[in-house]
C-alpha cells in the first residue's frame, strides 16, 4: 500500500534540528537511524525537506533514476551556487549537465590526470620537509598547504613565481575554508551580507577578489602563445570544444574553475588528514603499505607512475573514506515530480539525500564496521552504491581520478619521508560546515616509529 506523506523524522522544529545536526551530526543521525530506520526525514531552517537515505537499494534508485526526475545541479546549487555560480558542471541539470559534462572531462581522463604525479610528489615533498622537527603540530592546516599548492599548479598552471602569487594563495585558501566551513551553505536563511565585517558578507567579498583574479588569470592564458601546448586544467578548459563547435564563457571556465578549488582542496585536505590519522593509529597498516611503496622507491626516488598499480595502497585509501568519512551527508537530488520509493509517494520538491556516514556503518554491508580494514577493497570491492564517497551515477565526481592519484601521491611521500605519530590520545571528529574534521586539527609530532628517526634528523 502506497502512503502519500513523508517517512518520519525528528518531531523537532526546523531550528532545533538544525542545531542539534550543527553540534554533533554523527550522534543526531545515529540517534534517526536507531528511532525511525534507514529511511527518514529531515527538516534544516530556510531549506525543503530532506529524506535520508542510507540503504544502498534505495541509493541505487536515486543515482540511477531519470536525470528529469531528480535533479541534482538544483541540489547542490542551493548549498554551493554562492560560491561557484550556476554555470558549472556541479550545477547544471538535465541535457545542459549532460553537454557540460562532456565538454569539460578531458582534464580528468587518465592519462592528463597521471602526467601531474611528478608536480605532485615535489610540492608534498618540499612541503613535508619544512614541517616543524620537534615541537606538536596540527597536522590539517599543513594539508590544506599541500593541497593548496597542487591545485595552485595542477589547475591554474601557476607556482611561486606568478606574479601575486602570495595573495592569490590566501584568496583560493579563503573561499575553501571559509565557504565550505560556513554552517551559512546549508542554512540559507543565514546568508545575509551586512558589511564587509560580518561573517556573510566577509564570504561575498573574498569572491568576489577571487573572481577579479580568476577572470584576470583567464585573459591572460588566452593570450599567452603556449596555451595551445599547457596541461593545467584552466588551459584545457579554454580549449575545450564541443562537437558543436561551442566553447565555455569565461563565466563559465571561471564557475568551473571555482567548483573545482572548493572540491580539490578543502575535501581533499580532510581526507588526507583522516588518511594520515588512520595510518599514525595502525601501525602494521603503515608498515605493510610501506613495504609496497618500497617496490616503487628505489636509490631514493619514487616512480610516481606506479602508484595507480599498487593495489593495497588503493585499498588502504578507500578503506579510510569509509572508516572515516568526509561529510555526514551530501549528494542531494531535488524531485522534479512525485517519486515512489519504498511504501512512500513523495511529494515533488522533496530532497533526497545520502549519508555516507550511515551507510558505510551498516552491518550487513561491512562486518564490524568500525574496524579498518583494508582487505574490504581488495578482491571484490563493495558495489558503487554501497561506498559512495565520490557519489554515483551520471553525477559520480569528475575529479575521482585526480583526487585519488593525489591521495596515493601525497600519502606515499608522508609515509617515506614524514614519520609521524598522533600527539592526542584520542581524535573526536567535528563537524566543519560540510566536513568532518578531526577536533584540534588532529595534533601530532615527529613519531618514533623505524623509520621516523632518519626522516626527523
Amino acid at each position: 500500500m502506497t502512503r502519500h506523506e513523508l517517512p518520519p523524522g525528528p518531531p523537532a522544529s526546523a531550528a532545533v534540528q538544525g542545531f542539534r545536526f550543527f553540534q554533533n551530526p554523527l550522534a543526531f543521525l545515529d540517534e534517526c537511524v536507531t528511532r525511525f530506520g534507514d529511511l527518514f526525514t529531515l527538516q534544516f531552517p530556510g531549506s525543503r525537506k530532506q529524506v535520508c537515505l542510507s540503504n544502498p537499494d534505495d541509493l541505487k534508485e536515486m543515482y540511477t533514476g531519470s536525470p528529469d526526475l531528480l535533479h541534482a545541479g538544483e541540489a547542490a546549487g542551493s548549498v554551493f551556487s554562492p560560491l561557484t555560480g550556476w554555470n558549472c558542471t556541479l550545477t547544471l541539470d538535465g541535457e545542459a549537465h549532460a553537454r557540460r559534462r562532456e565538454l569539460v572531462q578531458a582534464p580528468f581522463r587518465g592519462g592528463h590526470v597521471e602526467r601531474h604525479a611528478g608536480a605532485m610528489y615535489a610540492i608534498a615533498t618540499a612541503a613535508i620537509q619544512r614541517w616543524p622537527r620537534t615541537e606538536r603540530f596540527p597536522l590539517q592546516p599543513q594539508m590544506q598547504d599541500i593541497a593548496l599548492r597542487i591545485i595552485f599548479r595542477t589547475v591554474l598552471g601557476l607556482d611561486d613565481t606568478a606574479p601575486g602569487h602570495g595573495r592569490f594563495l590566501k584568496l583560493i585558501s579563503q573561499v575553501a575554508s571559509l565557504g565550505m566551513g560556513s554552517k551559512m551553505l546549508l542554512i540559507p536563511a543565514l546568508r545575509w551580507d551586512l558589511g564587509p565585517l560580518s561573517p556573510w558578507g566577509r564570504i561575498v567579498r573574498i569572491v568576489r577578489d577571487t573572481d577579479a583574479l580568476l577572470f584576470a588569470e583567464i585573459a591572460r592564458k588566452r593570450a599567452d602563445p603556449g596555451l595551445a601546448t599547457a596541461e593545467d586544467v584552466l588551459s584545457l578548459l579554454i580549449r575545450a570544444e564541443g562537437k558543436d563547435g561551442l566553447r565555455l564563457t569565461d563565466r563559465e571556465i571561471r564557475d568551473e574553475t571555482v567548483a573545482l578549488l572548493i572540491a580539490g582542496l578543502e575535501t581533499t585536505a580532510v581526507a588526507l588528514t583522516w588518511v594520515a590519522e588512520r595510518l599514525m593509529a595502525l601501525p602494521e597498516v603503515r608498515e605493510r603499505l610501506r613495504a609496497e611503496l618500497d617496490t616503487v622507491h628505489t636509490g631514493g626516488e619514487l616512480d610516481e607512475s606506479r602508484l595507480s598499480s599498487l593495489p593495497y595502497l588503493d585499498a588502504v585509501l578507500k578503506e579510510c573514506l569509509r572508516n572515516r568519512s568526509l561529510s555526514p551527508i551530501c549528494g542531494g537530488r531535488v524531485l522534479k515530480a512525485p517519486m515512489r520509493l519504498r511504501e512512500y509517494e513523495l511529494p515533488a520538491d522533496t530532497v533526497l539525500i545520502n549519508s555516507p556516514y550511515l551507510l558505510h556503518r551498516r552491518r550487513d554491508l561491512y562486518s564490524e564496521p568500525d574496524d579498518f580494514r583494508a582487505e574490504r577493497f581488495l578482491g571484490s570491492p563493495p558495489a558503487a552504491h554501497k561506498w559512495t564517497t565520490f557519489g554515483g551515477g551520471n553525477r559520480r565526481c569528475l575529479g575521482q581520478k585526480f583526487a585519488l592519484l593525489e591521495l596515493k601521491v601525497v600519502t606515499a611521500a608522508m609515509i617515506l619521508q614524514a614519520g609521524l605519530e598522533l600527539a592526542t590520545p584520542r581524535v573526536v571528529p567535528k563537524a566543519d560546515g560540510i566536513h568532518l574534521v578531526p577536533a584540534e586539527g588532529l595534533p601530532v609530532r615527529r613519531g618514533t616509529c623505524p623509520f621516523a628517526r632518519s626522516a626527523a634528523s
